[in-house]
C-alpha cells in the first residue's frame, strides 16, 4: 500500500482500511477506492485497471463520516471544490464526490446527500515523460504541446513528471497551474524551479504567473471551459510555451471540440500528442499543427 493511500485511509472508518488491505493482498496494488452508500466497497487495481468488489457494505452513515473526516471536519472550507465535484487532499490526492445538487440560476450552489466517493491516488511513476522530454529538447524548449486521451490513460501523471524533468534536468522555470488540485505531489512541491498555483482559476493563475514569475514553461491541467481556453490565448500572446491536456479519443474528436478548434486556429499549440497504453507502457502519437486542417 502506497504512503499516499495509507494517509488517506487513516482518515476513514477502520473497516475501510482493513477492506482495502485485504483487497491488496488478493488483487495487488490499488489506485482507486470507491465508497457508495448501500453498496459494497469497490477497488480498482493498478495492474490492468480491474474493478473489484470487497465484502464490505458501506451505508450512508459511513459515507457521511468519510466526507466529514476527509474535509478535516470542516465541510464549509471545502464547499467550493465539492460544488465542482471533488475534495482536494494534500499530495495531489483527489476524492470525487457525487450527490444531490442544489442549483440556483443554472449553477450549483450546494451539494447535499453525498452518496458516492471516489478516492484517486496519483501514480508515483517517474521518467514516464522521457520520450516527450527528448522531443521538447529537440525543439529547443520553445514548443507548446497539447496531450489528449480518454480518461484514465495517464495525462495527469505525464504532466506531473514532465514538469519535474523540465525543472530538474533542463533547469527551466516552470509554472504549474493546478486548478483542480490534481497535479501537485510532494516531490513536485519540493522541486527547485517550480512555482505551483493550486486552486486558482486557470485564467487568474496564468495571468499572475506571466506577470510576476517569468516562467520558461507553463504546465496546466485539463482544458475544460471556454473561459479556460481563452485564458490559454494569453499564454500564446505572452510567448511562453505551454503544456496542457484535454479529453479525446483520437485526433478527430479532439479537433471537433469547439474550444480546441479555437485554440488550433490561434496556433496556440505546435503539436498534439495522443496517449495510449499497452499493458503498462505509455505510447505517444505526435501530430504537427501545420499538418492538420479543420474540416
Amino acid at each position: 500500500m502506497t504512503d499516499e493511500l495509507l494517509t488517506v485511509l487513516k482518515r476513514l472508518p477502520p473497516a475501510i482500511l482493513q477492506a482495502v488491505a485485504r483487497g491488496e493482498q488478493t488483487w495487488g496494488e490499488i489506485c482507486e477506492v470507491r465508497i457508495r452508500a448501500g453498496r459494497r466497497l469497490a477497488l480498482t487495481t493498478v495492474e490492468g485497471g480491474f474493478n473489484r468488489l470487497t465484502s464490505l457494505y458501506t451505508d450512508s452513515d459511513m459515507v457521511a463520516e468519510a466526507v466529514v473526516s476527509l474535509c478535516d471536519r470542516s465541510l464549509h472550507s471545502h464547499m467550493d471544490t465539492i460544488r465542482e465535484g471533488y475534495i482536494a487532499l494534500p499530495g495531489g490526492v483527489r476524492v470525487g464526490v457525487a450527490g444531490r445538487a442544489i442549483c440556483e440560476t443554472g449553477t450549483v450552489s450546494n451539494v447535499s446527500d453525498i452518496v458516492s466517493l471516489c478516492i484517486r491516488i496519483p501514480a508515483p511513476v517517474r521518467q514516464v515523460s522521457r520520450p516527450v522530454f527528448r522531443e521538447l529538447r529537440r525543439g529547443g524548449f520553445r514548443e507548446s504541446y497539447l496531450f489528449y486521451s480518454p480518461p484514465g490513460v495517464g495525462k495527469t501523471t505525464l504532466l506531473r513528471d514532465l514538469a519535474m524533468v523540465l525543472s530538474e534536468e533542463a533547469d527551466l522555470r516552470v509554472a504549474v497551474i493546478d486548478s483542480r488540485s490534481e497535479l501537485a505531489s510532494e516531490a513536485l512541491c519540493r522541486a527547485d524551479h517550480i512555482d505551483l498555483y493550486s486552486g486558482y482559476p486557470k485564467g487568474k493563475a496564468i495571468e499572475l504567473a506571466i506577470r510576476t514569475m517569468n516562467p520558461q514553461y507553463i504546465v496546466c491541467d485539463e482544458i475544460g471551459t471556454t473561459e479556460e481556453a481563452l485564458a490559454l490565448l494569453a499564454v500564446e500572446n505572452a510567448g511562453v510555451p505551454l503544456l496542457a491536456s484535454a479529453h479525446a479519443g483520437d485526433i478527430g474528436q479532439l479537433l471537433r471540440r469547439p474550444n480546441i478548434r479555437m485554440l488550433h486556429r490561434a496556433c496556440v499549440f505546435d503539436r498534439y500528442v495522443g496517449l495510449s497504453r499497452t499493458a503498462d507502457q505509455l505510447r505517444f502519437c505526435y501530430y504537427d499543427r501545420d499538418a492538420l486542417s479543420l474540416s
